[in-house]
């Protein structure tokens, strides 16, 4: 990746004076990419920078990213092949045209035209990087295939995936507008200097997918293949030249399936804002900014006082025992509260005393220890009276 990458940005500027939004958190100078790094180079043309960047697809595969970091800090990192100070910057490049010329001495250009063209190896990606229905296109020059060049027109959403070898290309071709799936879209592709007519073969990947209409020609050595569809399909097209001196050897990448990993023995949690519930006070499923602090997950639950009140969860287990179930409340209440039965499996297992406290804020725990069935268990909290003071629950822990 260094190698492909050559080009690093260290983010050296320690001051700045300047505060987008006029608030002190966004600070560009400081935590930010150079404004205009991009610009000239893989930005879209009509796009904008920092905060007024929208669009994520880029003009052009050239030029690969250009990280920037805080530091380069051993040996392999170090190796990258050019490292511009961020504070230089403006001096290094006083326009555009003169980055484009520093980065067009290290990435040759191997496409032409308004369309993404990326090579690595023998693999390219292509797109259409206009999201307004403008078709694009344009050319780029085989490394290893020995026809002459490619050229090809997309359009909107239009993606290609396009191996090379010597004797033939593979490619995938996808267009898929999911808010009108069966208007075809046409894409073309042309390869130009094939010695002899190339032929094609084609697959369908969208299982419902529209049927696409493809056509073909061969005229004075350029081969068009137009495909009308919408939606994924594999394409190969046999052809060769006679152009020498391309490239031979890539790498083939293999696939290793990751380990299975051992099964989880630890604590489980449980969220009260995910629990069933009858004529509870209400449950917060966002508690940022709600008053009250120190909760775990996303929220919590508000119990209330009612005397019908109840809450259940299901705890799954992989083995039969005696587990302990750790529960985590708060109230605001002038005595302890003692109108709370635990129920595991429909049993009983004990009355629950929750002390008195003077701040919601302020949570505290209960632990108990109950049987669990191997499989699904169901644990449950009911009222069995009026409830003395406000009690919140955040969640249960079993272990």
């Amino acid at each position: 990746m260094i190698d492909r990458t050559k080009v690093a940005v260290i983010q050296d500027v320690t001051t700045s004076d300047k505060n987008t939004w006029d608030h002190p958190s966004y600070n560009d100078d400081l935590y930010s990419t150079y404004p205009t790094l991009f610009e000239g180079l893989y930005r879209m043309e009509d796009d904008g920078n920092l905060a007024f960047n929208f669009n994520p697809f880029r003009c052009t595969g050239r030029y690969p990213t250009i990280p920037t970091v805080y530091s380069l800090t051993d040996d392999i990192a170090n190796s990258i092949q050019v490292k511009i100070n961020q504070s230089e910057i403006p001096t290094r490049w006083k326009t555009i045209e003169d980055k484009q010329n520093e980065f067009n001495q290290l990435f040759a250009e191997e496409s032409w035209g308004n369309f993404f063209a990326g090579r690595k190896e023998n693999l390219w990606i292509t797109y259409n990087p206009n999201k307004d229905g403008k078709t694009a296109g344009g050319y780029f020059m085989p490394k290893y295939n020995t026809c002459r060049q490619v050229e090809i027109s997309y359009s909107e959403y239009g993606t290609g995936i396009i191996k090379e070898f010597s004797d033939h290309m593979d490619i995938y071709l996808n267009n898929f507008d999911e808010e009108d799936p069966t208007t075809l879209k046409t894409n073309t592709i042309k390869i130009y200097g094939a010695s002899s007519t190339p032929t094609y073969t084609i697959k369908h990947r969208g299982v419902n997918q529209v049927r696409s209409n493809v056509s073909e020609s061969w005229n004075d050595g350029v081969y068009t293949l137009t495909v009308q569809h919408n939606g994924p399909v594999d394409i190969r097209v046999n052809c060769s030249g006679n152009e020498k001196d391309r490239l031979t050897s890539y790498k083939e990448s293999s696939y290793t399936p990751p380990a299975f990993p051992e099964e989880y023995t630890g604590p489980q949690q449980f969220e009260a804002e995910f629990f069933d519930v009858k004529n509870i006070d209400g449950i917060v499923t966002n508690g940022c900014k709600s008053g009250i602090e120190n909760f775990w997950g996303q929220g919590y639950l508000k119990f209330g006082k009612n005397a019908e009140a109840s809450v259940k969860d299901t705890v799954t287990c992989k083995t039969a025992g005696t587990k302990t179930m750790t529960l985590r409340y708060s109230t605001k209440s002038e005595a302890d509260i003692n109108q709370v039965d635990l129920y595991v499996n429909g049993a009983k297992v004990d009355t629950l005393s929750f002390t008195q406290g003077t701040s919601l804020s302020e949570w505290k725990t209960i632990e108990k220890q109950v049987t669990l069935n191997e499989g699904d268990n169901k644990v449950e909290l009911r009222a069995t009276a009026a409830i003395s003071g406000d009690l919140y629950f955040d969640n249960f822990v079993i272990s």
